[in-house]
């Protein structure tokens, strides 16, 4: 019944994914009640999701990390500091539940939102309140415009921002820029959303860049092996989600 149930949901709806709440609950640690033994479940839970896998659905958790990834709201540490964990932002998403996002209503906020969804983890304030971050409406269309080409993650040096290479190769990208600053050399930038040419980087905004070879332009030293997700192809998720 379970299979069938969301196998429609895949075919008949074109879902491509799963959000899953008290995932532990659901998943760690349902029992057989119904047999004598109250056997655990979690094998044929698991053996549901790696074939959901296998046909490229996606899974994200509430709050438990292994095996999906995890929109936590248990993040280790100090869960305000994101800029001093950029690493874990790929892979959580900071559900602020019961309070209030740092400086809400301030460039403090929206601060915080920005350089989250650089590192492919954007937040997200309680309740729906979205008036705590008060860019929110256009950084979250900058971030559904570059999220297609964020495939490759590169941090730039002295705080000037994030890097997303595509799969096609080194020559363009997105860039989430921290620090105003002159285009480099050899560098072409427009806005990933109202396609503006800039003249310059400004903080807090984000750009579509080309040039012959991104990495060169940044300074990034490059390994001797070839990069193995260049070619691979990619689809990006549909964006269904209201207007803010």
């Amino acid at each position: 019944w379970w299979e069938g149930r969301m196998n429609s949901a895949e075919d008949d709806m074109g879902t491509s994914g799963y959000w899953i709440d008290s995932f532990q609950n659901m998943f760690m640690s349902q029992m057989n009640y119904q047999n004598a033994d109250q056997a655990p479940q979690v094998r044929e839970w698991w053996t549901w999701m790696a074939a959901e896998s296998r046909k490229g659905v996606g899974l994200i958790s509430e709050s438990t990390a292994f095996p999906a990834l995890s929109c936590s709201i248990e993040v280790g540490g100090n869960p305000h500091d994101f800029e001093g964990t950029w690493w874990t932002l790929p892979y959580v998403t900071r559900w602020y539940r019961g309070e209030d996002v740092p400086g809400k209503g301030t460039a403090k906020a929206d601060r915080l939102f920005f350089r989250s969804m650089a590192n492919k983890g954007p937040i997200c304030p309680g309740d729906g309140d979205t008036a705590q971050i008060p860019s929110m409406g256009r950084m979250s269309a900058e971030y559904m415009a570059a999220l297609p080409n964020m495939r490759r993650p590169y941090q730039l040096a002295d705080d000037k921002g994030v890097l997303w290479l595509s799969n096609m190769g080194d020559g363009d990208g997105v860039l989430y820029c921290f620090t105003d600053g002159p285009l480099p050399t050899g560098l072409t930038a427009e806005g990933i959303v109202d396609k503006a040419k800039a003249e310059a980087l400004k903080a807090h905004a984000t750009y579509t860049v080309k040039a012959a070879d991104l990495l060169t332009v940044f300074g990034i030293v490059r390994g001797s092996e070839k990069d193995p997700r260049i070619g691979q192809p990619y689809t990006a998720p549909i964006h269904f989600q209201k207007t803010w």
